[in-house]
């Protein structure tokens, strides 16, 4: 989710709607445990296939800068090596999730990742999907699924994103980029605003995700499946308070028979944004490399995968086969904005497990376009070294899948000003009731005083999905939201006696000590599989999933729309409780892990894995 900026905390003040109301479109209707699930014998082990594809907008024309007669990407070894700029693309303007205004840059290219898993003798078969997006909304979701060859009998499709704020927009929102005050009362009056979704390179997107499920599944072939888990700092740190990360690191590893790499996915938790306050004006002096006029024109203009792209490029080169990423418990505010990373190749006498507090400072890499270049390289060589040493087979092949679509009602005024907009995602999204029937229309909100009606939409629920699967010994717990760390692993043992050390600026602010409450047993606490994976962004983005125990929002937020707005636009990051902002609901903990929780119980009355 992107967050307003400054020096001290860094994010986009006048970038809010993006994060917002993408937030809106996101929340669900309802319905029990769908087990899916399947007893399974250990025979003959897995059918596996993957496949991979380029996601890049094609670039139509670009200056041709160093005159090479070909397009330039980025630099990775230059802080602001950037590439050509870009004249046109062939699908028309590109607007950046994240970012201010038309594409000018691809620094390096975006692509869609997916692995289908079968257990024959159970007859489950499942895809795991990860593209490098700034989310997907989960109308957009289904509309994928529903388009996939429903010959190939797929039980259930996971589609997620690496929430890279450097993507294409996918939400709709960068559109209100730029409008007038004029425009934004016409916005108004006629209650429908432009989108900032390329359309035609979205339905391709479209058509390539679903091509990628039918050749993975396709291409299936007898597999074996081994998984290690470990943990990995580097580059990144929990911004709200209480400060808790969740670090593991799961990678596993699918090859043939042959022992040929079918594929290696790898989940992890940070936020792709450390270049989101490259050229902020509000960021100066804070960061020691201060950006080129070049960096200051691509600043929001420029598409890149972040991290997850190089980690999934080091995979690939160091073992071959299709790599995934898929993100975690990176909510509220698991980022590597205002961090800095080192490069181990070459200072080898500072690995990146080292303590940062060791590293000189004249070794230390800040937020440019290095960081996430040695960021995702460094997290793919912990993983495959982790695998080297600890990885585990699969030895009693299974495949179970438990789902349940859940409704959250949607709150926030803001969201919903949006949804009457028509501002999120590109297949339009409904609202329901509590019986989970459709609920169409507006209805006034404020009139008069010479300004348009605002209307807001009659329907009070949004409909989502949670789900819980297991592979063999790895549990996936998928959340369609951004997961605080804490209600993935839980509170520390010394939390209540030590308030200190995680509410270090903020403690008046918060619930703390025994007040700071989880409503739910932390996620990965409840799976009892020994492999634990928690995925977020899967299928959905309805913003953080934050404990109801500290859930304040901003009143003028909550209880007027239009102060809203301008709340959100301006410096709100002084707010310890900015993440309320960008939430649907003032009640997504329980409408999202309570089902969730329930799917993890049904998983383990059925017996262990």
């Amino acid at each position: 989710m992107n967050r307003p900026q400054n020096p001290r905390s860094g994010r986009q003040g006048h970038l809010p709607a993006p994060c917002l109301t993408f937030l809106l479109l996101s929340l669900a209707a309802f319905s029990g445990p769908t087990p899916c699930a399947a007893e399974t014998s250990a025979a003959p082990g897995y059918l596996a296939g993957a496949a991979e594809a380029d996601i890049t907008p094609r670039v139509a024309s670009y200056e041709d800068e160093n005159r090479n007669g070909r397009f330039d990407l980025g630099d990775p070894a230059q802080a602001f090596g950037l590439g050509d700029p870009v004249l046109a693309f062939k699908e028309g303007e590109i607007r950046i999730g994240n970012g201010h205004g038309p594409a000018r840059y691809v620094f390096d290219r975006i692509y869609a990742h997916a692995l289908y898993l079968e257990e024959p003798a159970g007859g489950r078969k499942i895809v795991l999907v990860a593209a490098d997006l700034y989310m997907l909304m989960f109308p957009d979701v289904e509309a994928i699924r529903s388009l996939v060859d429903p010959a190939l009998g797929i039980d259930f499709i996971l589609v997620t994103s690496t929430h890279s704020h450097m993507g294409p927009d996918t939400l709709g929102v960068s559109g209100l980029e730029g409008l007038s005050t004029t425009d934004a009362l016409r916005v108004l009056r006629r209650g429908q605003a432009p989108s900032g979704i390329n359309r035609e390179w979205f339905l391709r997107l479209r058509q390539t995700l679903v091509g990628l499920v039918e050749k993975a599944a396709r291409e299936k072939r007898p597999a074996t499946v081994r998984v290690a888990q470990t943990r990995f700092r580097f580059g990144v740190h929990d911004e709200r308070e209480p400060l808790i990360l969740d670090d593991d690191l799961v990678v596993v590893a699918v090859d043939d028979l042959e022992r040929n790499p079918i594929a290696t996915a790898v989940q992890w938790a940070c936020h792709p944004e450390a270049v989101l306050l490259l050229a902020d004006p509000r960021n100066r002096g804070h960061d020691p490399v201060q950006p080129t006029p070049k960096a200051e024109e691509a600043w929001g203009r420029t598409i890149s995968a972040g991290f997850p792209g190089y980690l999934c490029e080091e995979l690939r080169r160091k073992r071959g086969g299709v790599p995934l990423y898929f993100n975690g418990a990176l909510g509220g505010m698991v980022t590597n904005l205002h961090e800095f990373v080192w490069d181990p190749e070459q200072h080898p006498e500072y690995p990146a497990t080292v303590d940062p507090r060791e590293v000189p400072p004249e070794f230390r890499i800040p937020n440019d376009f290095r960081f996430e270049p040695i960021q995702g390289r460094e997290a793919a060589r912990h993983a495959l070294r982790t695998l080297e040493l600890q990885g585990s087979e699969i030895r009693e092949p299974s495949i179970r899948v438990w789902t349940r679509r859940v409704a959250v009602p949607l709150e926030n005024p803001f969201y919903r000003l949006a949804a009457a907009l028509g501002l999120v995602g590109c297949e339009k999204r409904g609202l329901y009731d509590d019986e989970g029937l459709p609920v169409s229309g507006s209805r006034p909100w404020l009139r008069g005083c010479f300004l348009p009606t605002v209307r807001f939409p009659r329907g009070k629920n949004l409909v989502t999905e949670v789900s819980y699967l297991e592979v063999g010994t790895l549990g996936i717990a998928t959340v369609p939201a951004e997961l605080l760390p804490e209600s993935s692993v839980g509170l520390p043992a010394d939390f209540v006696d030590n308030p200190k050390r995680y509410f270090p600026r903020n403690a008046g602010s918060h619930r703390t000590g025994q007040a700071y409450r989880l409503g739910f047993p932390a996620v990965k606490q409840q799976m009892r599989t020994p492999h634990k994976m928690v995925v977020s962004l899967a299928g959905d983005d309805l913003g953080y999933v934050i404990p109801a125990s500290d859930f304040d929002p901003p009143h003028d937020l909550w209880w007027l729309p239009p102060l809203a707005l301008w709340w959100f636009c301006s410096d709100s990051e002084t707010n310890p409780h900015y993440e309320e902002s960008a939430t649907a609901s003032a009640v997504i903990e329980p409408r999202l892990l309570g089902p969730l929780t329930d799917l993890i119980a049904a998983a383990a009355a059925t017996g262990s894995p």
